[in-house]
């Protein structure tokens, strides 16, 4: 059949001309035009409708055109025709870079059913984990007691996407044959598996019992109360969900730990006190308080008192305290956060190297802690990264009045400042550089070198702009002089 023109697919599918449809397939085959794309994958749709097995043969080459869309119109076409000699280049597709062909690819093989099974088993075993998972979740959606067997053995997978699919589709299958595999699925190292396994249990109509696997269960389930009953068989599974990604559920998995008493989950619960969600570091150290744990002069000791808020202990342990009460710096709670400094700058010059990171935080009520704690200790060390702060901090006020308490060492660092091209650093170093010469904390010649600067210092600060550069918005500007007291 010779086309004067393109075909007419609409008229050639109510005649059910599947000979000029399968035509049509090929019409252009090399042009990437939109008006070509569409007429092959209208045609591909088509011969899909009319279900005629003469257009399994031409559907399957079009699965290799250059174009996903049209390949993604075969791929339905193939579906609803559902010849078996279809399955094998469906699978192959699943390898698409396409979303499109894979989808549509998948829904073909759930049309197409139990002659699928087997390929889709073998893909099971595909080198790219992202067959796996597609071959597992069509095994699902087939639904064939053919496919037990294979799931079983994907709950072994080393992906953890393909175990939980493969979970999942054993539920939705329904064989009480799967109950075995499914309850050791439940310690799996994945909780999203440990989760679709619990639910797969439940589509069977599982009942756990007071043992190992009714409290993994009910670990999952988050029925806490059930834990506690099993008592020290549940101690496994609770220590797991200490590593959940929901502080509520650690929260609640230390407290029952602490309920059940089981000597074993002393050690978890310490790590547990390091926890970045204060309710579960204090629901770790309530939980060591009923298993009669007594924190030791090092750092799991350090972060329980800090949790206590019992400062004077944290300064008693001195250098190992240093972490927790940095950690306590970022706390919510105004108290805390001034107490946790108020024991770093106890501690003293340990206390330095955390503080200057400190000084780096995204908040700047962390910051300006860090910069005050610096200046109270006195250290050195800090100078630099102080200075470095009235660069880069727009409030500079804490830095300023730190490095005003360092005393000599700061001063030929602190007159470079006064000379930036920020008048805001500028600002900076002079104050500090008047609150040290007021306290007289410096030796003789660097109160000379502060004199000097005197004319600097006081010189008035002034501003211009170029409002026809700018054309209305916030103008660049130049600016001199500082203009501090002294």
């Amino acid at each position: 059949m010779l086309f004067f023109g393109p075909p007419n697919v609409e008229k050639m599918e109510q005649k059910r001309d599947v000979a000029g449809l399968i035509k049509a397939l090929r019409y252009k085959a090399g042009s990437s035009a939109p008006e070509h794309l569409h007429l092959r994958g209208r045609a591909a749709m088509a011969l899909g409708q009319i279900g005629e097995t003469r257009a399994v043969e031409p559907l399957l080459a079009v699965l290799r055109d250059d174009n996903s869309d049209v390949r993604g119109s075969a791929a339905a076409a193939l579906g609803k025709i559902g010849d078996a000699r279809a399955v094998e280049p469906l699978v192959a597709a699943l390898r698409s870079n396409s979303l499109n062909v894979r989808s549509k690819a998948t829904d073909a093989l759930v049309k197409i059913g139990s002659p699928a099974v087997e390929p889709l088993t073998a893909a099971l075993r595909d080198d790219d984990s992202n067959v796996r998972w597609i071959a597992a979740e069509t095994l699902w959606k087939i639904g064939d007691q053919l496919a037990v067997d294979p799931l079983v053995a994907a709950l072994r997978d080393d992906d953890s996407d393909v175990r939980w699919i493969a979970a999942e589709a054993l539920g939705k299958i329904g064989d009480q044959r799967v109950v075995e595999p499914l309850v050791a699925a439940l310690r799996d190292g994945s909780m999203r598996v440990r989760k679709g396994a619990a639910s797969a249990l439940d589509a069977l109509s599982w009942r756990p019992g007071l043992d190992a696997s009714g409290a993994w269960y009910w670990v999952l389930k988050e029925r806490w109360d059930r834990c506690v009953e099993i008592g020290s068989l549940a101690v496994e599974p609770l220590v797991a969900a200490l590593r959940d990604n929901t502080p509520d559920v650690r929260k609640r998995a230390a407290k029952a730990l602490g309920q059940i008493c089981d000597a074993r989950a002393v050690e978890p619960l310490v790590t547990a006190l390091r926890d970045g969600d204060k309710g579960v570091g204090k629901g770790a150290a309530n939980a060591l308080n009923a298993l009669g744990w007594r924190p030791g002069l090092d750092a799991s000791g350090a972060w329980y008192w800090v949790l206590k808020e019992h400062w004077d202990r944290c300064v008693e342990i001195g250098s190992p305290a240093v972490e927790p009460l940095g950690a306590a710096l970022r706390d919510n709670t105004p108290d805390v956060r001034d107490r946790a400094a108020e024991a770093l700058v106890k501690i003293g010059s340990p206390a330095v190297e955390p503080l200057v990171a400190a000084l780096r935080d995204n908040d700047w009520d962390v910051r300006s802690r860090a910069a005050k704690a610096l200046g109270m200790i006195g250290d050195h060390r800090a100078v630099e990264p102080l200075i470095a702060a009235l660069r880069h901090d727009r409030n500079v006020g804490a830095a300023a009045e730190a490095l005003g308490k360092m005393g000599s060492p700061a001063v030929k660092p602190l007159i470079a400042a006064l000379s930036d091209l920020d008048w805001n650093v500028r600002w900076g170093a002079a104050k500090a550089l008047v609150g040290m010469f007021r306290r007289g904390n410096m030796d003789n010649r660097a109160k000379r070198e502060i004199v000097v600067m005197r004319g600097t210092i006081v010189k008035a600060h002034t501003d211009y702009y170029d409002y026809n550069v700018c054309a209305g918005f916030w103008p660049p500007h130049g600016d001199s002089g500082i203009g501090v007291e002294f």
